[in-house]
């Protein structure tokens, strides 16, 4: 998976970075519960810094895009179900 950022791009580098992951989380081969580079990886194959890439993972995480857990790393999410109210 060949990972790079638009520098030109004025946005934030977290935003940056959570756009990017959202394109790969859109991808067919990223189905739910596939585990995800650890953000160490990330931010050496982006050239950012690790908190620039938890930032961005923990915004994903609070929309349910992503899941943590701990000694198993950050995996894709099941969808959530839909409420009515």
């Amino acid at each position: 998976m060949k990972l790079t950022l638009d520098r030109s791009d004025p946005a934030p580098l977290h935003a940056k970075v959570e756009r990017l992951l959202r394109a790969i989380l859109a991808r067919p081969e990223h189905a739910r519960g596939k585990p995800l580079p650890g953000e160490i990886e990330l931010a050496n194959r982006l050239g950012v810094s690790r908190s620039t890439v938890r930032q961005a993972m923990a915004r994903l995480v609070s929309e349910g895009l992503l899941e943590r857990r701990r000694s198993s790393g950050t995996r894709v999410a099941a969808p959530r179900a839909l409420t009515t109210s």
